[in-house]
Protein backbone atom coordinates (compact mmCIF):
# COMPACT_ATOMS: atom_id res chain seq x y z
CA UNK A 1 0.00 0.00 0.00
CA UNK A 2 1.31 3.50 -0.99
CA UNK A 3 0.41 6.77 0.90
CA UNK A 4 -2.74 8.67 0.36
CA UNK A 5 -2.46 11.19 -2.41
CA UNK A 6 -4.21 13.80 -0.38
CA UNK A 7 -1.83 15.41 2.11
CA UNK A 8 -2.13 17.07 5.93
CA UNK A 9 -3.78 19.65 6.15
CA UNK A 10 -6.30 19.12 3.62
CA UNK A 11 -8.20 22.03 4.45
CA UNK A 12 -7.21 23.96 7.72
CA UNK A 13 -9.76 26.01 10.01
CA UNK A 14 -8.54 28.25 12.92
CA UNK A 15 -10.41 29.49 15.77
CA UNK A 16 -9.59 31.70 18.73
CA UNK A 17 -11.95 30.12 20.84
CA UNK A 18 -13.54 26.60 20.70
CA UNK A 19 -15.12 24.22 23.14
CA UNK A 20 -13.17 21.42 21.55
CA UNK A 21 -11.53 21.07 18.21
CA UNK A 22 -12.34 17.52 18.42
CA UNK A 23 -15.88 18.28 18.88
CA UNK A 24 -15.50 20.63 15.85
CA UNK A 25 -14.16 18.13 13.67
CA UNK A 26 -16.52 15.86 14.40
CA UNK A 27 -19.15 18.40 13.02
CA UNK A 28 -17.20 18.81 9.97
CA UNK A 29 -17.33 15.52 9.43
CA UNK A 30 -21.16 15.11 9.74
CA UNK A 31 -21.53 17.75 6.97
CA UNK A 32 -18.94 16.74 4.78
CA UNK A 33 -18.40 12.52 5.52
CA UNK A 34 -15.29 11.47 3.39
CA UNK A 35 -14.23 14.51 1.93
CA UNK A 36 -12.89 16.15 5.43
CA UNK A 37 -10.40 13.56 4.88
CA UNK A 38 -6.84 15.00 6.73
CA UNK A 39 -8.35 18.53 7.55
CA UNK A 40 -7.26 19.94 10.25
CA UNK A 41 -8.91 22.51 13.40
CA UNK A 42 -6.69 24.53 15.25
CA UNK A 43 -7.61 26.71 17.70
CA UNK A 44 -5.60 29.09 20.46
CA UNK A 45 -7.53 27.94 23.10
CA UNK A 46 -10.28 25.17 24.26
CA UNK A 47 -12.81 26.02 26.72
CA UNK A 48 -13.66 22.22 27.35
CA UNK A 49 -10.50 20.63 26.66
CA UNK A 50 -10.22 16.60 27.14
CA UNK A 51 -7.95 14.24 27.61
CA UNK A 52 -8.80 10.20 27.86
CA UNK A 53 -11.05 8.88 30.32
CA UNK A 54 -12.99 11.97 30.09
CA UNK A 55 -9.86 14.11 31.89
CA UNK A 56 -10.03 17.80 31.47
CA UNK A 57 -6.78 18.90 29.63
CA UNK A 58 -5.14 22.43 30.85
CA UNK A 59 -3.70 24.05 28.29
CA UNK A 60 -2.47 27.79 28.82
CA UNK A 61 -4.33 30.44 26.48
CA UNK A 62 -1.84 31.13 23.26
CA UNK A 63 0.75 29.16 25.13
CA UNK A 64 -0.12 25.75 23.50
CA UNK A 65 -0.65 23.39 20.11
CA UNK A 66 -4.26 22.69 19.92
CA UNK A 67 -4.98 20.37 17.09
CA UNK A 68 -7.58 17.63 15.72
CA UNK A 69 -6.87 15.72 12.42
CA UNK A 70 -9.25 14.10 10.59
CA UNK A 71 -8.17 10.84 9.43
CA UNK A 72 -10.67 8.79 7.34
CA UNK A 73 -8.06 5.45 7.77
CA UNK A 74 -7.62 2.68 4.82
CA UNK A 75 -9.24 0.10 7.04
CA UNK A 76 -9.97 -1.08 10.86
CA UNK A 77 -7.05 -3.77 11.22
CA UNK A 78 -4.60 -1.19 12.58
CA UNK A 79 -6.83 1.55 14.26
CA UNK A 80 -5.04 0.93 17.49
CA UNK A 81 -1.62 2.28 15.95
CA UNK A 82 -3.08 5.77 15.91
CA UNK A 83 -2.21 7.01 18.86
CA UNK A 84 1.31 5.56 18.80
CA UNK A 85 1.80 6.51 14.87
CA UNK A 86 0.64 10.36 16.20
CA UNK A 87 3.10 10.45 19.30
CA UNK A 88 5.77 9.23 17.25
CA UNK A 89 5.66 12.07 14.92
CA UNK A 90 5.17 14.72 17.70
CA UNK A 91 8.29 13.55 18.94
CA UNK A 92 9.34 13.92 15.55
CA UNK A 93 8.25 17.10 15.20
CA UNK A 94 9.08 18.55 18.76
CA UNK A 95 12.95 17.27 17.94
CA UNK A 96 13.71 19.12 14.63
CA UNK A 97 12.20 22.60 15.81
CA UNK A 98 13.71 22.78 19.45
CA UNK A 99 16.36 19.65 19.52
CA UNK A 100 14.10 18.23 22.57
CA UNK A 101 14.64 14.60 22.79
CA UNK A 102 11.08 13.41 23.86
CA UNK A 103 9.74 10.44 24.67
CA UNK A 104 6.53 8.77 24.56
CA UNK A 105 4.42 7.14 27.70
CA UNK A 106 2.46 4.48 26.85
CA UNK A 107 -0.30 5.01 24.89
CA UNK A 108 -0.70 8.63 24.56
CA UNK A 109 1.80 10.89 26.44
CA UNK A 110 4.87 12.90 25.45
CA UNK A 111 6.88 13.34 28.23
CA UNK A 112 10.24 15.20 28.43
CA UNK A 113 12.63 14.12 31.41
CA UNK A 114 9.39 12.44 33.02
CA UNK A 115 7.01 15.52 32.82
CA UNK A 116 4.26 15.49 30.55
CA UNK A 117 4.58 17.86 27.45
CA UNK A 118 1.59 17.30 26.03
CA UNK A 119 -1.21 14.17 24.84
CA UNK A 120 -3.20 12.33 22.48
CA UNK A 121 -6.75 11.58 22.04
CA UNK A 122 -7.85 9.43 19.27
CA UNK A 123 -11.81 9.27 18.72
CA UNK A 124 -13.05 7.24 16.54
CA UNK A 125 -16.83 5.89 15.07
CA UNK A 126 -17.86 2.87 13.53
CA UNK A 127 -20.67 1.44 11.54
CA UNK A 128 -21.39 -2.12 10.39
CA UNK A 129 -18.21 -3.02 12.83
CA UNK A 130 -16.04 -0.92 10.10
CA UNK A 131 -14.07 2.05 11.64
CA UNK A 132 -15.94 4.98 9.33
CA UNK A 133 -13.91 8.17 10.98
CA UNK A 134 -11.08 9.03 13.28
CA UNK A 135 -10.65 12.38 14.68
CA UNK A 136 -7.10 12.91 16.26
CA UNK A 137 -6.54 15.60 18.83
CA UNK A 138 -2.62 16.71 19.84
CA UNK A 139 -2.16 18.94 22.65
CA UNK A 140 1.34 20.60 23.28
CA UNK A 141 2.54 23.08 25.57
CA UNK A 142 4.61 25.21 24.00
CA UNK A 143 5.65 28.18 26.08
CA UNK A 144 5.74 29.22 29.59
CA UNK A 145 7.04 28.46 32.84
CA UNK A 146 6.38 26.20 35.92
CA UNK A 147 4.01 28.86 37.28
CA UNK A 148 2.00 29.10 34.74
CA UNK A 149 0.34 25.52 35.40
CA UNK A 150 -1.84 25.01 38.15
CA UNK A 151 -0.24 23.98 41.41
CA UNK A 152 -1.08 20.53 41.05
CA UNK A 153 0.47 19.63 38.27
CA UNK A 154 3.32 21.76 38.42
CA UNK A 155 5.68 19.63 39.23
CA UNK A 156 4.70 16.82 36.71
CA UNK A 157 4.12 19.27 33.70
CA UNK A 158 6.75 21.27 31.26
CA UNK A 159 6.27 23.41 28.20
CA UNK A 160 8.93 22.84 24.97
CA UNK A 161 10.38 26.47 26.20
CA UNK A 162 10.91 24.98 29.33
CA UNK A 163 12.53 21.49 27.95
CA UNK A 164 14.13 23.48 25.60
CA UNK A 165 15.43 27.54 26.21
CA UNK A 166 13.73 27.96 22.79
CA UNK A 167 10.27 29.90 22.07
CA UNK A 168 9.50 28.08 19.54
CA UNK A 169 6.48 29.52 17.34
CA UNK A 170 3.24 27.14 16.76
CA UNK A 171 3.07 27.85 13.04
CA UNK A 172 6.78 26.10 13.09
CA UNK A 173 5.76 23.05 15.39
CA UNK A 174 2.36 22.78 13.48
CA UNK A 175 3.79 22.68 9.65
CA UNK A 176 6.66 19.84 11.20
CA UNK A 177 3.70 18.07 12.77
CA UNK A 178 2.22 18.22 9.28
CA UNK A 179 5.06 17.15 7.68
CA UNK A 180 5.34 13.82 10.16
CA UNK A 181 1.80 12.92 10.45
CA UNK A 182 1.54 12.50 6.46
CA UNK A 183 4.19 10.13 6.78
CA UNK A 184 3.47 7.95 9.69
CA UNK A 185 0.10 7.74 9.78
CA UNK A 186 0.40 6.17 6.74
CA UNK A 187 2.88 4.00 7.93
CA UNK A 188 0.74 2.16 10.68
CA UNK A 189 -1.37 0.33 8.22
CA UNK A 190 1.62 0.06 5.42
CA UNK A 191 3.96 -1.04 7.99
CA UNK A 192 3.25 -1.70 11.35
CA UNK A 193 6.26 -3.84 11.91
CA UNK A 194 8.56 -0.81 10.71
CA UNK A 195 6.27 1.70 13.05
CA UNK A 196 7.02 -0.84 16.38
CA UNK A 197 10.42 -0.47 14.79
CA UNK A 198 11.28 3.16 15.06
CA UNK A 199 9.42 3.40 18.21
CA UNK A 200 11.67 1.10 20.26
CA UNK A 201 14.14 3.08 21.39
CA UNK A 202 11.71 6.18 22.25
CA UNK A 203 9.39 5.02 24.86
CA UNK A 204 9.78 6.63 28.41
CA UNK A 205 9.99 3.22 29.72
CA UNK A 206 12.93 1.02 29.45
CA UNK A 207 13.65 -2.87 29.25
CA UNK A 208 13.58 -3.95 32.72
CA UNK A 209 11.28 -1.27 34.38
CA UNK A 210 8.74 -2.50 36.66
CA UNK A 211 5.22 -0.98 36.41
CA UNK A 212 1.89 -1.10 37.68
CA UNK A 213 -0.65 -0.64 34.88
CA UNK A 214 -4.44 0.25 35.55
CA UNK A 215 -7.15 -2.04 33.69
CA UNK A 216 -10.78 -2.20 34.16
CA UNK A 217 -10.28 -1.65 37.47
CA UNK A 218 -7.44 -4.66 38.09
CA UNK A 219 -3.80 -2.55 39.05
CA UNK A 220 -1.75 -5.43 36.53
CA UNK A 221 2.08 -5.38 37.92
CA UNK A 222 5.08 -6.36 36.01
CA UNK A 223 7.83 -5.76 34.24
CA UNK A 224 8.08 -3.89 30.70
CA UNK A 225 8.80 -5.95 27.69
CA UNK A 226 8.03 -3.24 25.03
CA UNK A 227 5.41 -2.72 22.65
CA UNK A 228 4.21 -5.06 19.57
CA UNK A 229 3.41 -4.07 16.34
CA UNK A 230 -0.20 -4.30 17.00
CA UNK A 231 0.07 -1.74 19.92
CA UNK A 232 -0.27 -3.65 22.85
CA UNK A 233 1.84 -3.52 26.43
CA UNK A 234 3.89 -6.35 26.61
CA UNK A 235 4.46 -7.10 30.66
CA UNK A 236 5.96 -9.99 32.58
CA UNK A 237 4.22 -10.68 34.72
CA UNK A 238 4.08 -13.87 38.04
CA UNK A 239 1.62 -15.84 35.97
CA UNK A 240 3.50 -15.05 32.31
CA UNK A 241 3.42 -12.74 29.68
CA UNK A 242 0.64 -10.18 29.85
CA UNK A 243 -0.18 -8.17 26.64
CA UNK A 244 -2.77 -5.06 27.15
CA UNK A 245 -4.11 -2.80 24.02
CA UNK A 246 -5.54 -0.27 26.40
CA UNK A 247 -4.96 0.60 30.01
CA UNK A 248 -2.87 3.75 32.01
CA UNK A 249 0.46 3.28 33.48
CA UNK A 250 0.41 4.30 37.53
CA UNK A 251 2.64 6.20 38.93
CA UNK A 252 3.71 5.44 42.55
CA UNK A 253 1.20 6.25 45.12
CA UNK A 254 -1.65 6.34 42.66
CA UNK A 255 -4.57 3.98 43.14
CA UNK A 256 -6.08 2.18 40.24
Amino acid sequence: MTGSAKKIPSFLEHHETLSSTNDRAWEIIAKEGKMADRGVVVADFQEKGRGRAGRKWFAEKSGSLLVSVIYMPPGSGEIQLLPLATGLGAIKAIFSCAGTEARLKWPNDIVVEGKKMGGILVETRSSGGEVTGAVIGIGLNLRGNAADFPEEIRASATTLEMSSGKACERDQVLAALFEQLNYYLDLCFSSPGELAGELSGLWAHRPGDTMKVSFRGQTIEGVFGGVNASGELVLATSSGETRLIQGEILENGDDA
